[in-house]
């Protein structure tokens, strides 16, 4: 049990430093966070952690969400500055 523990700590870590390279874009991409909703819940998709995709989806889930739209961002690494990938590319689901 504590071996999960350790690994969702590390798993909250990772999130909270991606959390602050996502600041830090839209700091330097003012334009990108004028296109999304005013209020929203982020959901980060590095493409080299799956646990850490998987670790916020299951959080998604579990929530449900507060009712803000949801916006999803899929980037290539999770451990090189974001500011020094390929532009991430953000998805904003539609309402059914």
């Amino acid at each position: 049990m504590a071996d999960q523990s350790m690994s969702n700590s590390t798993i909250v870590d990772r999130n909270i430093q991606l959390t602050g390279e996502i600041t830090r874009y839209f700091l330097q991409n003012p334009a990108v966070l004028e296109q999304l909703p005013a209020q929203f819940e982020l959901i980060l998709l590095p493409e080299d952690d799956p646990d850490l995709v998987q670790y916020s989806l299951q959080l998604l889930h579990d929530a449900g969400g507060d009712g803000d739209p949801v916006v999803f961002v899929r980037f290539a690494s999770s451990r090189r500055p974001l500011l020094e990938q390929n532009k991430p590319e953000f998805y904003v689901p539609l309402a059914a």
